[in-house]
């Protein structure tokens, strides 16, 4: 009879793991209506979730019992180093070459790191985002040396996500036996997430390795050992605790669970001296708390939450939502910054081995370190319902460890499951082999996709900025460092043209001499190219969007020999560049507060003397002026850009900016006059095999 009830068992939960694929594999991979998918995930994912939970096996043999342990425990160190390099191997072979082009993000940590490299600071807090500083500071150190930009900014990332590898077998180690813990390096060397956060230049990639290191810290001090060292593996863990928060936002989910892990442990008598813990926390805390006291803290925080009531409870509720989903099945929402492009973060194999240890967990929750483990989960997942601005998934990037650790306990129930121990290592190996293959190929399509081959990327693929680094560099190798000039855009281009021609631009680089530069490039919308063209003869123009421009314009640059004739003209461009750089930086963390926004506009408004006069640099002021908001009505905005109309020249994306903010003050006919007006002025040129606008004359016409 018992046999009987063992049999049944076993074949349901074999028909309950069965479902649970099937059911994340179409809703990862297939483009089923939401309906369908809605109908899948209750049915396929939630109720055979449910029944799984409800019964109460016993916790599945180690993995390390019979043959899938076997010669393991022998040669750790030796595992884990081969799986080390092999991680290492996919994150740093051809690492400046494995994406296409900086992120937003990742250039504008790359242009805080140069200026901060140039001219150090105690700035605590960047940009709009209130970022902490540790990452900007670890950029700046590399910015000084001479390597690449691109170099530069995946490094970091990819020897960070490489230390994952021995730090989750560290992790593992003190609870589960050496198979399992190595299992956990496994995952941390091929799976998904551990790949992708390692590839971008992103403060969330220093959150898991803080967590780890803070983990393993908190096993050793849990140790049986005399007075002075579990004092000292508390202050350790207080110090490293506290200053986590120079790393990012994030790590504050990380702070409280460690901060009541460590409460939980000391009422149980688990742990000694948690007053030193306490009092290094706070010690290390105190640079984070001096800081937020003089510069402030806490705007982008309540900006992006669902406390701004910025967002309808719809888009709050979506975006809640997609955090979840993201994890195992993709995005409700179209897009998701920093997550996955096909399926979830976990493929269908990992997602439905982490609903299996999920279920063992809850089965078992009275189990105490199952039941932290259930906390740290939740704990970690909690941003998910705080945000309701869009899916960042580096925002909860500290669930990781636990969502792989988790998954592992789904696999070691598989592999108790199966009767004959001669076949355990045999399913093992074909589930990880089936999740690393689909984990390596998440990983890689992207980049088949944007690039043909690996050294010839496809004309679709290239972006405005990358394709004006392409000319530029060229440059740079047959004629050596130059000058370039892209501090006139507005803060919608972006910062990534300038960061990655950094180590050749003269005009920057303390390393040359801008006096002995041979070419200047000017980074310019395209509609001020018509009136350019006169003021700079010889330049070649390039124009670098696709088709011809529209009203609004576009990037072009103008690649320009120095000759006597230029050199006084350029000169005073440079030295208006080096100011409109100061602004860019002032203007990235100008949303911060009142204060901060008001010193960014009071600066801008002392630059006016230094642009006078000269009709350019007239139309880039006033068009950097009319990017602040003044009034609701944007009154101010639309004086702003008449006068880069009057005084400079009359660009054809000047009059369109106008006639939107006239049609938003519901000025119809003044808007369609200024929509005309941006018609007539559009460029008009031919252009030559690889952008080269022909043809061009300083009315805008043909020639």
């Amino acid at each position: 009879m018992d046999a009987v009830k063992a049999g049944r068992r076993e074949a349901g939960f074999w028909a309950v793991a069965a479902l649970l694929l099937v059911s994340n594999t179409a809703l990862s991979y297939f483009p089923l209506p939401y309906g369908l998918k809605g109908c899948l995930v209750f049915g396929g994912v939630l109720v055979p979730f449910l029944l799984l939970s409800l019964h109460k096996p016993p916790i599945a043999a180690p993995l390390g019992a019979g043959p899938v342990e076997k010669g393991w425990s022998e040669v750790p160190w030796v595992l884990i180093a081969v799986l080390s390099a092999l991680g290492a191997l996919l994150r740093f072979a051809r690492l400046s070459q494995i994406s296409l082009w900086p992120t937003g993000d990742e250039a504008l940590n790359g242009f805080l790191a140069i200026a901060l490299a140039h001219k150090w600071s105690w700035q605590f807090f960047y940009s709009v985002g209130e970022l902490p500083p540790l990452l900007t500071w670890m950029l700046a150190a590399l910015f000084k040396g001479p390597a690449s930009s691109f170099f530069n900014l995946w490094f970091l990332p990819a020897l960070f996500s490489t230390l994952w590898v021995p730090l989750g077998y560290f992790l593992a180690q003190g609870f589960y036996s050496k198979g399992f813990s190595l299992l956990l390096a496994f995952l941390m060397a091929f799976s998904f997430w551990p790949l992708a956060a390692g590839r971008f230049c992103h403060q969330g990639f220093l959150i898991p390795f803080w967590e780890m290191v803070a983990l393993v810290g908190l096993r050793f001090w849990m140790k049986p050992v005399s007075t002075p060292s579990n004092r000292n593996g508390a202050v350790f863990l207080g110090v490293w605790t506290g200053i986590g928060s120079l790393t990012f936002a994030a790590w504050w989910v990380d702070l409280f669970l460690l901060a009541m892990t460590v409460l939980a442990l000391y009422r149980k008598g688990a742990l000694k001296n948690a007053s030193w813990f306490f009092a290094s926390l706070f010690a290390g805390l105190s640079p984070f708390l001096a800081a937020a006291w003089k510069e402030g803290y806490g705007h982008h925080f309540m900006d992006s939450s669902i406390a701004a009531h910025r967002f309808s409870p719809a888009h709050q509720w979506v975006t809640h939502l997609s955090y979840l989903t993201s994890l195992f099945w993709g995005p409700l929402e179209p897009d998701a910054s920093y997550g996955p492009c096909w399926g979830g973060m976990l493929n269908p194999v990992l997602a439905t081995c982490f609903l299996l240890g999920l279920a063992e967990l809850w089965s078992n929750r009275r189990r105490g370190f199952h039941l932290w483990l259930l906390f740290a989960l939740a704990v970690c997942v909690a941003p998910a319902f705080w945000v309701g601005d869009y899916v960042e998934m580096n925002r909860v990037i500290q669930v990781m460890p636990f969502l792989l650790w988790t998954a592992l306990l789904g696999l070691k129930r598989v592999v108790g499951e199966i009767r004959r121990p001669v076949f355990r290592g045999g399913v093992l190996v074909a589930l990880l082999s089936a999740s690393t293959v689909l984990d390596l190929n998440h990983y890689f399509m992207p980049f088949y996709r944007h690039w043909a081959s690996p050294f010839h990327p496809g004309p679709a693929t290239l972006n405005e900025n990358y394709r004006a680094y392409q000319i530029l560099d060229e440059a740079y190798r047959k004629k050596g460092p130059g000058i370039l000039l892209a501090g006139f855009l507005p803060l919608g281009y972006g910062h990534s043209l300038y960061v990655t021609t950094e180590p050749f631009n003269a005009a920057d680089n303390p390393r040359f001499q801008a006096s002995q530069a041979a070419w200047a490039c000017l980074a310019t919308n395209v509609d001020y190219v018509p009136f350019l063209s006169s003021r700079l003869p010889g330049a070649r123009w390039y124009w670098l969007g696709s088709g011809m421009p529209g009203a609004e314009g576009g990037l072009s640059i103008g690649w320009v020999p120095i000759t006597p004739s230029n050199r006084n003209l350029l000169e005073r461009w440079r030295e208006a560049d080096a100011l409109f750089h100061q602004l860019s930086l002032e203007a990235e963390r100008a949303f911060n507060g009142p204060k901060a926004y008001q010193q960014a506009l009071q600066d801008t408004f002392k630059v006016y003397p230094s642009v006078r006069g000269d009709p350019f640099l007239e139309s880039c002021y006033w068009e950097w002026v009319s990017q602040f908001q003044f009034d609701a009505a944007y009154g101010r905005n639309a004086q702003a850009l008449g006068l880069a109309l009057q005084r400079g020249y009359p660009a054809a994306h000047l009059y369109q900016r106008l006639s939107e903010i006239l049609a938003a003050q519901e000025k119809a006919e003044e808007s369609q006059e200024a929509h005309e007006a941006a018609l007539r002025n559009l460029p008009r040129f031919h252009l030559g095999p690889r952008g080269e606008m022909e043809d061009l004359d300083s009315a805008g016409t043909r020639r």
